[in-house]
């Protein structure tokens, strides 16, 4: 059975303050949800800072198929939306997107080193973590402002998701990777439903800043010639897969401290909890 649209917006709401009280955002990125009664929409909320969403009135609905609103109103909508409609499109199983700009995982979007699973709470990193580069698909005349702003752009970030071949257009459940990088931009994530996603979200962060930690202290301990991949070590293949199994069990803990923690902040409201 779906769950009900009331308390699927509610979690919405929740999930953008707490991604914000996370890192994970902060005025710019965002959290879409596929709308439960109907696959072919997803929601958002209007042009706005996270922190600030706070009732069903913020919120819009998209059309999977293009982007492109249900119903025009005077909201201001998000440019880069197609990150989300393209990826709803081509991954019938996905349910809900976050897009980050955090500054702790952006330096792996800027140099060649990669960002790993090195802890156990991480395995859905998978062994690698693709990096879309929109400089490579610019035609002439578009802005090269690295925002993803129309339907191919979008489509391409989606395709980085999964190792399938595309040709022939049609969707599959879920992809190959849960995170994607994208070049002096930040990443996207994505996740079967909000409490996934946000999970995600929030560890890939933990993840970027462990990692960054570990690669200092190892190479202030290694000659300088120490290679920078090998000066750490992450998750082997083994406990990338079943680290990563047993952590889809536990999503309802962090969240539930995450509410608790996030409702005692002041930028928090939430008028659909009465």
């Amino acid at each position: 059975m779906a769950t009900p649209l009331k308390q699927i917006l509610s979690d919405l709401i929740v999930a953008n303050h707490i991604i914000y009280s996370k890192g994970v955002v902060d005025a710019f990125g965002h959290i879409s949800v596929r709308h439960p009664h109907d696959h072919d929409t997803f929601i958002m909320s209007a042009n706005m800072a996270p922190a600030l969403v706070s009732s069903e009135a913020d919120f819009m609905h998209y059309r999977v198929s293009d982007g492109s609103p249900v119903q025009e109103t005077s909201s201001k909508h998000f440019i880069e939306r197609f990150i989300h409609s393209e990826i709803y499109k081509r991954y019938n199983e996905v349910n809900c997107v976050v897009h980050s700009h955090a500054e702790e995982v952006l330096p792996y979007a800027i140099t060649d080193v990669k960002l790993r699973p090195v802890f156990h709470m991480t395995g859905f990193l998978g062994r690698e973590t693709p990096i879309y580069d929109i400089e490579a698909t610019y035609q002439t005349g578009e802005l090269h402002d690295l925002l993803v702003k129309d339907i191919r752009h979008g489509a391409t970030l989606a395709s980085c998701f999964s190792t399938h071949d595309s040709a022939s257009g049609s969707a599959t459940p879920l992809p190959n990777h849960n995170v994607v990088l994208m070049r002096r931009h930040c990443f996207t994530v994505l996740g079967r439903n909000i409490k996934e996603a946000v999970f995600r979200a929030v560890f890939t962060l933990k993840n970027a800043r462990i990692q960054t930690a570990s690669h200092m202290l190892q190479l202030a301990a290694q000659p300088s010639n120490a290679s920078l991949q090998e000066a750490v070590n992450g998750l082997s293949v083994q406990q990338i897969t079943d680290s990563s199994a047993t952590t889809q069990g536990v999503y309802d803990r962090p969240w539930d401290l995450w509410v608790v923690e996030t409702r005692a902040q002041g930028l928090f409201k939430n008028k659909m909890l009465g």
